[in-house]
């Protein structure tokens, strides 16, 4: 049984790698690791301030999901869901984290944008010091992706399982994958990262679409059989995923069209 007792890990990574692909994850930690790492004197440097960051970054996940976590489980011990309640918040959950994801409803939330805009200037006086503390910051900034993963996909998941203080961590490596490989760029070339990162940005539309058709699929496949005691109601879940693909691939299409 333990490769089941590794699955919350893995999917705790997963979840990570997604959310850091996200543009603005991305965009907001290259940009962090750009701006601390211009005064680099060695390729070195700029690595070692792209794990500090990420350190930071980690940390920051680590402090608020075990407070999240703990206090899920004390309620849960408390006043424990019902297994329908708790289904269906489960699939309410993926089919908000799903819409999210297709971009049709724009969310303003930039929890903690403030703050690092006025800070961030200040740490490039701070040294190696300075990048940790930015990482810190960057991991109190959550856009619309990485908090519906966070709060809405991690916690629930950490909550549930015997290791999930730990998915913090796992969630923070995810995360932090693809900041290293641009900090390593940074310290190579600044115009090559820069041509990646608009690459991953134009084709998150796509990514994005996908990933919120097969969330809204979930999120119904978890809600549909409470509603209906149809047989037929078992295929509605990949009927809803087909639907939202054909129209993310439509919506590209017509974007082409425009260019």
């Amino acid at each position: 049984m333990e490769g089941i007792d590794q699955i919350p890990v893995v999917t705790a990574f997963i979840l990570g790698l997604v959310t850091a692909v996200s543009p603005c994850t991305l965009a907001t930690n290259i940009s962090g690791a750009a701006f601390v790492s211009r005064t680099m004197t060695t390729p070195r440097y700029a690595v070692l301030v792209g794990v500090l960051l990420s350190t930071g970054r980690t940390i920051t996940f680590v402090i608020i999901g075990g407070i999240m976590i703990f206090a899920g489980q004390t309620i849960g011990e408390i006043a424990l869901l019902s297994q329908t309640v708790g289904s269906i918040l489960l699939g309410c959950v993926l089919i908000i984290v799903g819409i999210l994801f297709l971009n049709i409803i724009q969310v303003n939330l930039d929890i903690g944008g403030g703050v690092i805009a006025k800070m961030v200037a200040r740490t490039h006086t701070m040294g190696l010091l300075g990048a940790l503390f930015l990482g810190v910051l960057f991991g109190l900034a959550f856009c619309p992706y990485s908090a519906a993963l966070f709060f809405g996909m991690l916690i629930p998941l950490a909550v549930g399982v015997s290791e999930g203080y730990f998915l913090p961590i796992f969630f923070g490596l995810g995360v932090n994958v693809p900041i290293l490989v641009f900090t390593g760029m940074i310290s190579f070339g600044m115009g090559r990262a820069r041509s990646v990162m608009q690459k991953v940005a134009h084709t998150w539309t796509v990514i994005s679409g996908v990933l919120g058709a097969v969330l809204i699929s979930i999120g119904v496949f978890y809600v549909a059989p409470y509603f209906s005691k149809s047989p037929l109601i078992q295929w509605l879940p990949y009927v809803v995923g087909a639907v939202v693909v054909v129209f993310v691939i439509l919506r590209e299409v017509k974007k082409n069209e425009k260019k």
